[in-house]
């Protein structure tokens, strides 16, 4: 005889209602550990999510990072050429000047002081052209840096928000989580 036939012959109600109730208990009990572990795999796929952003995000980062110090390296060789080149325009119409002052004949200071003119409009254009262009390369720059500003904020808040997750787990006891991922239990 049976453990389960001895029990229906020595209690049949009781054991009846108990085997229903055990079963029912059962049932309960799969119900809820599927539940859970439902519950995990989401979790655990949105930590997957946020990792995976995470890291692309960084690599964005170091690409913008190399960009700029390419652009900054570029921008302070172009600017030494364009402050030696001034220099070198300078130390000529010094020069330019110089012979005009020594010049006698008339048509001949005229003529300098044309050419003197024409050059200094010239030089002017030319290097209001430069500073132009170098202004927008340090607003390009500028741009850059608050951009990489604002996606290091943006990785400080991913980072804070995967501490908090990984705190809650372990603090429920779910999950393969080793204790000291868990970086501040203040957030």
């Amino acid at each position: 005889m049976s453990l389960d036939d001895n029990m229906a012959h020595q209690h049949p109600c009781a054991c009846c209602a108990l085997l229903v109730d055990c079963k029912v208990k059962n049932q309960e009990l799969q119900a809820f550990i599927a539940k859970r572990e439902w519950g995990m795999e989401q979790d655990l796929t949105r930590y997957q999510y946020r990792d995976s952003f995470k890291r692309n995000r960084l690599k964005e980062i170091e690409e913008l990072k190399a960009t700029a110090a390419s652009q900054k390296a570029n921008l302070t060789s172009q600017i030494e050429e364009l402050k030696k080149d001034l220099k070198e325009k300078t130390c000529q119409l010094n020069e330019a000047q110089k012979q005009l002052k020594l010049a006698q004949d008339d048509d001949v200071c005229a003529k300098l002081r044309r050419d003197l003119r024409m050059a200094e409009v010239r030089e002017k254009d030319s290097t209001q052209a430069r500073i132009s262009e170098h202004r927008g390369f340090e607003e390009q720059l500028r741009r850059a840096q608050e951009d990489l500003t604002t996606k290091d904020k943006e990785i400080l808040a991913l980072h804070k928000a995967k501490n908090e997750f990984l705190c809650r787990l372990t603090d429920e006891g779910e999950g393969p989580v080793h204790a000291r991922t868990c970086v501040s239990r203040g957030g």
